[in-house]
């Protein structure tokens, strides 16, 4: 028989866990803002980072372009 204490374990969903790693070009933004509006419709989506590696620029301009995407979808960096 199950206890009580189990049943509200399971009961309480673990949430997705996400870390996105990109060097953020036009494909990398647009799968952050739409990551950004996943999470805000489903509370099971947990974004833990946004990491920038070299790429198709290198990783300064990559983590500019990070910050700018956050701007514009008005989210902000903890």
């Amino acid at each position: 028989m199950a206890s009580s204490s189990d049943s509200a374990n399971n009961s309480a969903k673990e949430k997705l866990k996400f870390i996105i790693d990109c060097d953020c070009g036009i494909d990398d933004a647009v799968a952050i803002l739409m990551m950004l509006q996943a999470k805000e419709i489903c509370s099971e989506i947990d974004l833990l980072a946004i990491t920038c590696i070299d790429g198709n620029c290198p990783v300064d301009v990559a983590v500019q372009n990070v910050l700018r995407t956050l701007k514009v979808s008005q989210q902000s960096v903890s």
